[in-house]
């Protein structure tokens, strides 16, 4: 029996049957424009939650476009595009592994893609083409009582920020959140079981057919070969597993509806960074015409190889972040943002060959600590800013974040940071869980 809280959730995110039924004769009505091009050539399939019937209120439209094996990827692949942009609104073409379609249709955002039509995953040829069987592996397994199960999951996961495989997230995907409400039963049974698990930790309903490293593994029971939770990234699953066992301590709707965060005016910001004592940087460039999916995986590698390599100069960094809206911001929040003019250099010990040489290098500015030859040189970076500067010409960041961090990055530092990127720096300076808001 669901408890006064997890009804409540329901009532809240559940589609109403109206809801339910309108998606369905806007997802029929798709199909029956797709069978009318079809001729034969291809077996539409309305595929993801709308097809499983574990969708949230406002759903997307999944269309998988089911071809022959024979058919060569490329004419599949043309047709696919081709009848996307014929049929829906505002069409976008994509890419995964081959293009597919995202417009919208009946007022729904949909996707039509396109995928060889297999019986088992000997015959996959990409890994879109086991959706489908994903599709019907729940269909098949999840009781119908267990629906609502996975959307109280969903929303759980949604409200901490934890909810989608894609790079934004890099979290639980829909897919998995089915799968584990198959495995563990009711929404609470899956929050009891996560509250315990430790890195690296490894469901297997079925056996493994190769051996998986990610922080969490869930074998894929229609691909054993597959973890359906390598998305999940570390600092996700840790934040999963923490709200597991703090929302089976205190159940709150919190957890599922977070307030917003107060917007901070730029008075509160800059009295937030005096009182830290810290030297905060922001990086901005305007952001490019990528998808998220490309966009934010070299965001997140600039981020983390400007803050590896300020910490390789000496400058150490106690929190980095990124925040991407309408342009890129990448924050930085140092100890210091200026350091000595000298720094020691660290040399042999004295009883190494080399020690001659290092003498003949540094001269009378050789001395010994311990039982090393040490040297003060002068520091080549003193300012973080000049640091930044050389390091964005000289690394890859990525391809398209490297030549536009040449040619538009600003680089904003201390209290000015507030004017120039005040919601970056709101988001950033913000550092408690979304249940707690």
């Amino acid at each position: 029996m669901r408890s006064e809280l997890e009804e409540t959730v329901l009532s809240k995110v559940k589609p109403l049957a109206r809801d339910r039924e309108k998606v369905m004769k806007v997802a029929d009505a798709l199909l029956e424009v797709l069978r009318s091009w079809a001729n034969g050539r291809f077996r539409p399939l309305l595929v993801g939650s709308v097809a499983k019937g574990t969708f949230l209120k406002d759903p997307d439209i999944d269309v998988f476009l089911l071809y022959p094996e024979k058919v060569a990827k490329e004419n599949m692949a043309r047709e696919a595009l081709t009848l996307g942009r014929e049929i829906l609104d505002d069409p976008v073409e994509k890419y995964a592994e081959h293009p597919y379609v995202h417009g919208t249709y009946g007022g729904y955002n949909t996707d039509i893609v396109p995928c060889y039509e297999i019986e088992d995953m000997d015959s996959m040829r990409s890994s879109v083409d086991r959706t489908p069987l994903h599709t019907l592996y729940i269909k098949n397994n999840l009781p119908s009582a267990r629906r609502d199960d996975v959307l109280l999951l969903k929303a759980f996961l949604r409200g901490i920020g934890a909810y989608g495989a894609h790079a934004r997230v890099k979290g639980f995907s829909g897919y998995l959140c089915e799968l584990m409400v198959l495995h563990y039963g009711t929404f609470e049974d899956v929050l009891r079981a996560a509250s315990g698990w430790r890195l690296k930790e490894t469901v297997e309903v079925v056996e493994a057919k190769k051996e998986f490293h990610e922080t969490f593994v869930f074998v894929d029971p229609v691909d054993p070969g597959r973890n359906v939770a390598s998305a999940v990234e570390k600092e996700t699953f840790a934040l999963f597993v923490f709200a597991s066992k703090t929302y089976l301590e205190s159940p709150d709707i919190s957890y599922f509806f977070p307030r917003k965060p107060r917007t901070r005016s730029a008075d509160e910001l800059k009295g937030i960074l005096k009182e830290r004592g810290t030297h905060l940087v922001t990086l901005s460039l305007p952001r490019p015409e990528l998808i998220d999916d490309n966009l934010y995986p070299q965001v997140e590698k600039a981020c983390k190889k400007l803050h590896e390599h300020m910490e390789k100069n000496d400058f150490t960094v106690l929190h980095s972040d990124y925040h991407i809206d309408h342009e890129i911001v990448l924050l930085f929040e140092l100890e210091h943002g200026e350091l000595s003019g000298i720094e020691r250099h660290g040399g042999p010990p004295v009883f190494h060959p080399n020690t001659v040489n290092f003498l003949k290098k540094y001269g009378d500015k050789v001395y010994i600590k311990g039982h090393r030859l040490m040297t003060d040189k002068e520091r080549k970076y003193r300012r973080v800013s000049d640091l930044i500067g050389y390091l964005v010409r000289e690394l890859d960041l990525g391809s398209d974040i490297t030549v536009m961090m040449e040619k538009e990055l600003r680089i904003v530092e201390g209290e000015d940071t507030v004017k120039f990127a005040p919601g970056a720096v709101d988001s950033f300076m913000d550092r408690t869980f979304p249940w707690e808001r």
